[in-house]
């Protein structure tokens, strides 16, 4: 995996995702857009990924993906 869109890819998509961790859907669709997932998100990640029996997330593929560069900052509209 080269981002955390593919990491929601990979769990089903940003509206699985979503529904599954009780975030709002704009909420993980703004973690695609940034190519960055909130560390404290990462348990709740995990959990999906054992329960969809999803080996190729891991706490190791998060953090290498989040060590990589740094987010894209949020654009604010005037």
């Amino acid at each position: 995996m080269k981002t955390f869109g593919d990491v929601l890819k990979e769990l089903g998509g940003s509206t699985a995702v979503a529904f599954a961790l009780k975030e709002r859907r704009g909420t993980v669709r703004q973690w695609r857009f940034r190519d960055s997932i909130p560390a404290d998100r990462w348990p709740g990640l995990i959990g999906l990924a054992k329960q969809q029996d999803c080996e190729s997330v891991t706490y190791e593929t998060l953090a290498s993906l989040a060590a990589r560069k740094p987010p894209k900052p949020l654009k604010r509209r005037a």
